[in-house]
């Protein structure tokens, strides 16, 4: 809005006034100029009848932008133009304020008035403003000008009344059904909270004019129904007769014809709620199937227990007083997962412990992608360093990744569940393993049944596009036929289940990517075997990436798993095998597990692949070391697991190994593997503690550059070859030889220069059972990497100078040490750069 441009004076056209009544004492003259008054116009909407000499009554008074007024003064006519203001444009509606001008104090009479609106250049007829209302008081408006005061003057021009109008967009399912195609839009993809603006058509009294409004939304304080924005409207009583949606996109979305009236009063605020007949999409028929199946399935008893919702939770059809929710919030529920339509994309029931049959409703959730009837206790939460991060693939649903295209990336994070390693005391091995915390995915009973899910009706085969299935820890003996006709179902789960038969329809299945039949031990292994030979050979040969056989009892894999080339991920732990079949050429796995087997030996060159990660076969008969690897191979395999079998020897040509880490714990080797360095093996950690390893030899550390650290403990070692040292191991930085025989400290670890953490701890005769290191290692505080010492549980004595350069140094259970602790070290451990452990009856002195 303009304001006024000038204070406009009229002293001259006065005095001259003045003059002219014959006024000639010049004292009076001066003594009336300099006492003025001051006058200031308040334009508003007319209250009485008003004559107008020309234009029309206003539409809005925003569109007045200057006043002139004719007042009479002293049997004088004057003429004053102001310009007029407010601060908004609604605020105009209220009322104008004019400039204020100078008059000489005394009585005037308003006669006239005229209404300018604004002059736009090349727009505006003419050269000036366009005037669009005068006209004149029917009786006299006479005021009086005091000097050094302000007068107001209300001015009431011809203008439209106006009020406000807001709309409530109500849902009304009382009459929710389906509607045929309209013109312009579909009933059927209708979605609530896509509307973005409407556009309302009111018709004034019963026949008059139709005049289109058009309001933005917004979501109501607290209300899950839209608001609209408020319109300044002329007040009068209409009818609506149309009112139109639309989407961000301004696409029509519904059409509404509510035939409803509507009273626009003097400046007020009329909220008007209009009701929008729903039809019945597909999302809501998705939310009443939600409900039959919910129903049919003990839904009342409901009881959720596990990751990404409440302990506890169940669904919600009706508040706690029990009037009934409405049907568009149906499908916000725990265990749903909603699309950009609303419609239930993935549903979980296996939390639950829901009961019965799955209903023929499941057969109209054709937008169902993920269906899980059960949980189990390897998908949980690890704790990485930036957080704890959930691996349960529901979870993961939820929070928008996309578990389809990271399907291997999270199945190796599952694996870490599944397979924990042999824990270590290295540091340097264990951040390299980044240690994971990992919660159990539901309660301790998880692995009884965890639902009492007992089948699923044969309409599954109208989910066209369901991807993935999960059957896990429940009561279902069976799968129905149909699921062979799922075109895009990737993914399938068959967990812990009473099944005595190997499901026929699997075989059928064309376009599987991961099959996980596990824990099925009640099925018959030979039949297992079996039905795997047919799968192997079906069409899943050339799609399967990630196959999971654990914990059935299998004695046997058919030898026809060679033609799964594109399988990526094996894992058969926790099995009967006492032999695998030879892989070729063709297979590429990245990830293989055999844990917990009766495998007495590996086919030599077992399988050829540049591609493969980790490898397993902990905990199996295996006597010699299997010669499947190759030292010369450019690429690093991440890590190779032998641990817990009987290997006391290399095989005869050995070529080598080249990996990241080798696990050779528990084992039953008496001597250091000389044929690693022979073979110029490369690995960076080495894990062969609780062997029956009495020496390591020069020769056996000879070519072993590459080592990072080495974990040697719960051995018979005394003695380290003279050759330990940096020109050895350039690389090394950890050292673990605890629980060995060790009666003096093996001073050439002490050669190696970059060692950082060294463990020496139960240094113990295994014959006579008494502690045999007894005398601190001199020196030892000069070592100018070392910053981690473990010497407890032996039987040091006095030391003669604190090892200050060090971060953490471990003296408990040394009965007999006696250690003075620096006052700068005192300080370390009071702001945490030093740490250091030991036992109150300890004689430590400095603390």
């Amino acid at each position: 809005m303009n304001l006024f441009k000038n204070m406009t004076f009229i002293v001259t056209l006065l005095v001259s006034l003045l003059l002219a009544t014959g006024c000639s004492d010049d004292n009076v003259l001066d003594n009336q100029q300099s006492k003025f008054g001051y006058l200031q116009l308040k334009v508003r909407k007319q209250i009485q009848t008003y004559a107008l000499t020309g234009g029309a009554e206003l539409e809005n008074l925003k569109d007045a932008k200057k006043i002139q007024i004719d007042l009479l003064y002293n049997n004088k006519q004057l003429t004053q133009t102001l310009n007029v203001s407010a601060s908004s444009d609604a605020a105009a509606e209220l009322g104008l304020t004019s400039e204020t001008i100078q008059l000489l104090p005394g009585t005037y009479t308003l006669t006239g008035y005229k209404i300018y609106g604004e002059y736009v250049a090349g727009v505006t007829e003419g050269n000036s403003a366009p005037i669009l209302q005068e006209g004149e008081p029917e009786e006299a408006l006479s005021f009086d000008i005091v000097a050094s005061q302000l007068k107001v003057l209300p001015v009431e021009v011809v203008a439209q009344r106006r009020g406000y109008l807001s709309l409530i967009l109500d849902k009304d399912f009382s009459n929710i059904q389906p509607q045929t195609k309209a013109a312009g839009y579909d009933p059927e993809s209708f979605v609530y909270d896509n509307i973005s603006r409407v556009q309302v058509d009111l018709r004034t009294g019963v026949a008059g004019a139709i005049r289109q409004y058009e309001f933005k939304t917004r979501r109501g304080n607290n209300d899950y129904l839209y608001h609209t924005d408020t319109l300044n409207i002329r007040v009068n009583d209409y009818s609506m007769v149309q009112m139109r949606l639309y989407d961000k996109y301004n696409k029509l979305i519904m059409v509404v014809d509510p035939m409803q009236k509507i009273s626009i009063t003097d400046e007020k605020l009329t909220r008007e709620s209009v009701s929008i007949d729903m039809p019945l999409t597909p999302a809501f028929r998705d939310y009443i199937a939600l409900y039959n199946i919910w129903k049919a399935m003990d839904g009342e008893n409901w009881y959720w227990v596990g990751n990404g919702f409440n302990t506890g939770a169940n669904f919600l059809f009706t508040y706690s007083d029990g009037t009934p929710r409405p049907l568009d919030l149906w499908g916000a529920q725990p265990g749903v997962v909603l699309n950009g339509q609303g419609r239930i994309a993935s549903l979980n029931l296996g939390g639950f412990n829901a009961k019965g049959m799955v209903p023929d409703a499941i057969g109209e959730l054709t937008a169902l992608t993920t269906l899980y009837l059960g949980n189990h206790s390897d998908q949980g939460l690890i704790d990485p360093e930036e957080g704890m991060v959930s691996l349960d693939r529901f979870v993961l649903e939820m929070q928008g990744v996309d578990v389809k295209a990271n399907r291997m990336e999270i199945a190796k994070e599952q694996m870490r569940l599944r397979h924990p390693k042999t824990t270590t005391s290295l540091t340097t091995l264990s951040q390299k393993e980044k240690p994971f915390k990992y919660a159990i995915a539901g309660s301790p009973a998880l692995e009884n049944p965890s639902n009492r899910i007992t089948g699923i009706s044969d309409a599954i085969g109208k989910c066209k596009e369901l991807s993935y299935l999960s059957v896990a820890n429940g009561l279902v003996k069976e799968l129905p036929a149909s699921l062979a006709t799922l075109e895009n179902l990737t993914d399938l789960e068959i967990y812990k289940c009473p099944m005595t038969e190997f499901p026929a329809c699997v075989l059928e299945m064309k376009h599987l990517v991961a099959f996980n039949f596990s824990g099925n031990s009640r099925v018959n292994s030979t039949d297992i075997t079996a039905a795997l030979e047919r799968f192997f050979d079906g069409e899943a040969q050339n799609t399967m990436q990630l196959l999971y056989l654990t914990d059935n009892g299998l004695e046997q894999l058919p030898a026809n798993l060679a033609n799964m080339t594109g399988l990526t991920l094996l894992d058969v732990a926790n099995n009967r095998l006492t032999s695998v079949p030879f892989l070729g050429k063709e297979v590429a796995y990245i990830q293989c597990f055999l844990d917990h087997n009766r495998l007495t030996e590996i086919p030599e060159g077992w399988f050829h692949t540049d591609d493969l990660e980790k490898i397993s076969f902990h905990n199996n008969q295996l006597t010699t070391f299997p010669n499947m690897f190759n030292a010369q191979s450019v690429y690093q395999i991440e890590e190779v697991d032998l641990s817990g079998n009987h290997i006391s020897k290399m095989p005869a040509n050995f070529k080598g190994i080249h990996a990241e880490v080798l696990n050779l714990n528990e084992n039953r080797f008496e001597e250091f593997p000389v044929e690693f360095s022979e073979s110029a093996s490369i690995f960076n950690f080495l894990r062969i503690s609780n062997n029956r390893i009495q020496t390591i030899s020069e020769e056996a550390i000879a070519n072993l550059k590459q080592l990072k650290a080495l974990e040697c403990t719960g051995n018979k070692l005394s003695a380290l070859p003279a050759t330990f040292d940096v020109i050895r191991f350039p690389n090394m930085t950890a050292v673990d030889i605890s629980y060995n025989q060790f009666a003096e400290f093996p001073f050439a670890v002490l050669n190696v220069q970059l060692l950082t953490e060294l463990r020496i701890s139960n240094q113990m005769n295994h014959d006579t059972g008494k502690k045999v290191l007894r005398k601190w290692p001199t020196g030892i505080d000069e070592h100018p990497a070392l910053r981690v010492l473990d010497l407890s549980s032996n039987d040091l004595g006095n030391v003669a100078k604190f090892p200050t350069l060090l971060n953490m140094l471990n003296i408990q259970d040394n009965p007999n040490i006696y250690i003075t602790v620096p006052q700068d070290i005192l300080y370390r451990m009071i702001n945490g750069t030093f740490v250091l452990y030991f036992d109150k009856d300890q004689n430590v002195d400095g603390i």
